[in-house]
């Protein structure tokens, strides 16, 4: 918290900062926490994510994310599609996952997640279990769940 105001409004400022959480939250302070909905808080994107570490987490944790590849980001925002698209079933959502798809292809560790050229993902389960172009007999799953233990030591 110290970091981030002494970046948005000086020393003097930070230095007038005092600030004692309590051990535990009450349910109206987690409420609080929650959109004006009710929701818990998201993120638009990886981007997103990335800026709201930076302000919301101490600078050692926050490093952490600022440090991310764009492969990690574009991972970050693929698996958010991937997730998306069966939970909503919309025509927006299977289009974003197949943009999300076809991102994964300029980052060559996530090559082998990408869909295959202009033909559109309809069954995200079928193409996750298809063998990934050069994974050496591994499913695009493996890949992924591999890609994803890599981005979870990075941020852990």
């Amino acid at each position: 918290m110290r970091n981030s105001v002494t970046s948005k409004f000086g020393s003097w400022h930070a230095g007038c900062l005092t600030f004692t959480p309590p051990s535990h939250l009450s349910v109206a302070q987690i409420r609080a926490l929650l959109d004006e909905d009710g929701w818990n808080i998201t993120f638009s994107g990886s981007a997103d994510l990335v800026v709201k570490a930076g302000n919301w987490l101490p600078a050692g944790d926050a490093q952490k994310f600022t440090a991310l590849t764009p492969a990690d980001l574009a991972l970050l925002d693929g698996l958010k599609a991937m997730r998306n698209f069966p939970a909503h079933r919309s025509t927006s959502s299977r289009s974003a996952m197949n943009a999300a798809l076809t991102a994964l292809a300029n980052h060559p560790p996530l090559a082998p997640l990408a869909k295959n050229g202009a033909r559109e993902v309809h069954s995200l389960g079928k193409h996750l279990r298809a063998l990934a172009p050069g994974g050496m007999g591994a499913t695009r799953l493996d890949v992924l769940l591999r890609e994803l233990k890599l981005l979870i030591a990075k941020v852990r």
